[in-house]
């Protein structure tokens, strides 16, 4: 299975900027269907929420957060 790793545009430019902290803020996470198609320019959860992978089979439909 082959994985791709894209980022967000506005992602790139808070972390130079020191909006995003790597070592002091919280991330969260969620698991997107195969509906979903990457943007670059996407930029607030609206933009992709849609494509959330519905709760059922184990998992629960909510964001997984991690802490620095």
């Amino acid at each position: 299975m082959a994985v791709t790793i894209s980022i967000y545009d506005s992602f790139k430019e808070y972390i130079g900027d020191g909006t995003i902290d790597l070592d002091g803020d919280s991330f969260k996470v969620m698991l997107l269907n195969n509906s979903a198609s990457f943007a670059a320019g996407n930029s607030v959860l609206a933009d992709v929420s849609a494509n959330q992978i519905a709760a059922g089979s184990g998992y629960r439909s909510a964001y997984l957060e991690f802490f620095a």
